[in-house]
């Protein structure tokens, strides 16, 4: 009796869609840094009808005015987003981002402190608190390890599966 061997690949792309957006996704991390520099925090809030809701709320001051949050998160944004944690570094690419991040913020944050509003004492805390945000996130692009995640997220929701088949069809 003669015996067939098939593979079958079960895809499915809602799934590793889904996986992948998740790991692309910035908002949370954004969502976070906006917060900061708005002296706010999330809050849970029980509605009239049972049902919760995420809600923010005032923690303390603002760190910086309108102008200066706006000049802030626009440098962060510029470092953190869906496009650069796709991208393809090596060691001394990531050094030299990291660089001219700190060295642009520190430089913003020094020229502008009195007109944005920031409290001294706030500045180094501030700076460094970015720093390492874009650090960790930027060392996602280091020798394209977050792009071949994906490919291994792609196998890990793929499954094959090997059938034997007889010469009328039957499973054997």
């Amino acid at each position: 009796m003669m015996q067939q061997n098939e593979t079958k690949q079960q895809y499915t792309p809602n799934a590793d869609a889904g996986v992948i957006q998740l790991r692309l996704s910035t908002y949370e991390l954004l969502e976070d840094i906006k917060d900061i520099l708005q002296g706010q925090a999330p809050s849970i809030k029980q509605n009239e009808d049972g049902s919760q809701q995420i809600v923010k709320i005032k923690i303390s001051d603002p760190l910086v005015n309108d102008k200066g949050f706006q000049m802030i998160y626009g440098l962060v944004r510029s470092c953190i987003n869906n496009a650069v944690v796709q991208g393809n570094n090596n060691e001394r690419m990531f050094e030299y981002q990291v660089y001219d991040f700190e060295k642009t913020l520190a430089m913003l944050l020094t020229c502008n402190y009195e007109e944005w509003g920031l409290n001294p004492e706030d500045r180094n805390v501030l700076q460094l608190s970015l720093t390492t945000l874009v650090i960790n996130f930027l060392s996602r692009t280091i020798g394209n390890k977050e792009r071949e995640s994906y490919g291994v997220l792609e196998r890990a929701s793929s499954t094959n599966t090997v059938q034997a088949k007889g010469i009328f069809g039957g499973n054997q």
